[in-house]
């Protein structure tokens, strides 16, 4: 992803271990809200999107093979929001039939809570290269 205005804090792979994963994604949500002097609001939809993103990456994408890696991006970008990838190394899936029926979730469900999530937390969700990635987008909040 390169845009005009944008301002790229961190990209990195990660294991294909979710507890790992998991430690990780806490401590950079907690850097970029420090780092963007951002509320304790922001830090929970950033850090819930985040995890969700990044479950979804190692269980359905990645099916928790230990040989593959998941790329992250972080990245203000004009100065008012913050961009998050994700991007596994599965097969992708068909995200716009899931995005169809993402406003109506069966709790007991194995799937589809973790982007019905990531729609609530962020401002702004597109998937990419064939379902594999996925771009959330979070307002910076101005003063805080």
């Amino acid at each position: 992803m390169e845009y005009i205005g944008m301002r790229l804090l961190l990209e990195k792979e990660m294991p294909t271990n979710l507890v790992q994963a998991m430690e990780e994604v806490d401590r950079i949500s907690h850097w970029v809200a420090e780092e963007l002097r951002q509320s304790h609001d922001f830090l929970g939809r950033f850090l819930t999107g985040f995890m969700e993103a990044m479950n979804n990456a190692i269980k359905h994408g990645n099916k928790e093979d230990p040989s593959k890696k998941v790329r992250v991006l972080v990245a203000v970008y004009d100065d008012d929001h913050v961009i998050l990838e994700v991007e596994d190394e599965g097969e992708g899936f068909d995200y716009e039939t899931v995005l169809k029926r993402s406003g109506v979730i069966d709790i007991e469900a194995e799937s589809g809570r973790g982007i019905f999530l990531m729609q609530k937390m962020a401002d702004d969700i597109e998937f990419f290269n064939g379902g594999r990635g996925v771009r959330l987008k979070f307002a910076i909040n101005k003063g805080v």
